[in-house]
């Protein structure tokens, strides 16, 4: 029988024992970012602050994504 080796879900406790006062780590998050239009040569990987949720608002960590063609157009600002 083949096993899966795989992390335990991390809780937010686990990273911090206090939640209301959050690490300077913990208001950051790593976004790709384009202020131009053009090729994906123009996108570049940064640590952002993480945005404002309000209170009727969502905030997800995503593990993985996926890019399909309207992206492209977007980035590249051609019409469809």
């Amino acid at each position: 029988m083949k096993t899966e080796n795989r992390r335990p879900a991390a809780t937010h406790a686990a990273h911090n024992p206090h939640p209301e006062t959050k690490t300077a780590e913990e208001h950051r998050m790593k976004a790709n970012v384009y202020n131009r239009y053009g090729s994906p040569d123009v996108l570049t990987l940064r640590d952002i602050d993480r945005p404002a949720v309000d209170d009727d608002g969502v905030l997800l960590r995503a593990h993985a994504v996926s890019l399909n063609p309207s992206d492209l157009h977007r980035l590249t600002g051609t019409p469809y």
